[in-house]
């Protein structure tokens, strides 16, 4: 008698690991099939990692120039079980980024790898939806076309310093380095204009 209730407990816990896989696979294939109802093109995803492994296997550069060269300039693929739109049409851009860009708060982080990076997940693009519309409001009045003006006699004198150091550097040398140039570049613009 013992026997047949721990068997029954079996059975009863398989059932419930089978409906709950069922429930995970009806699930992934209502979020991988999205951009398919919406009639957003894209890449095929692959049904447990969306488009990671052609991401990670080519770098996404590439996987999204080739993207959008074959889907076009709006593009949905699949990072892992989350949807992501990659955007190229620039009026489109604007919209999403100037005009209603309190309504596209919490974008996500593109990158898994960025999730677990302490100042990536931080950054304003990766910032969660309250923390993105406080860091916009904040940074908004500094990239307007007066501010930027008033900036662009600091940004002319960091390129002129970094024409001159490049020119230098030229003539020491058949090649060249120009990260750690670049780096110096922007550390300089960012320093002045703050």
């Amino acid at each position: 008698r013992h026997h047949h209730k721990r068997k029954h407990v079996v059975v009863i816990v398989d059932c419930r690991i089978g409906y709950a896989a069922y429930d995970v696979h009806l699930a992934t294939k209502k979020t991988v099939s999205l951009f398919k109802e919406l009639g957003i093109p894209g890449p095929e995803p692959s049904f447990f990692s969306g488009n990671t492994a052609e991401i990670l296997s080519k770098g996404s550069v590439k996987a999204f120039d080739e993207w959008t060269k074959k889907f076009g300039d709006i593009v949905g693929f699949y990072n892992g079980g989350t949807p992501v739109l990659i955007v190229k049409n620039t009026e489109l851009l604007r919209k999403i980024q100037v005009k209603d860009f309190g309504n596209f708060a919490s974008r996500g982080v593109v990158s898994v790898a960025s999730r677990h990076h302490r100042i990536a997940r931080t950054s304003l693009t990766n910032a969660p939806s309250e923390r993105w519309k406080e860091m916009r409001s904040l940074m908004t009045p500094a990239f307007k076309p007066s501010s930027m003006k008033c900036m662009l006699s600091l940004v002319e004198s960091c390129v002129d310093t970094f024409m001159k150091v490049v020119a230098a550097k030229k003539t020491e040398a058949a090649s060249m380095e120009v990260r750690e140039l670049f780096q110096k570049l922007s550390m300089d613009i960012i320093a002045r204009s703050a």
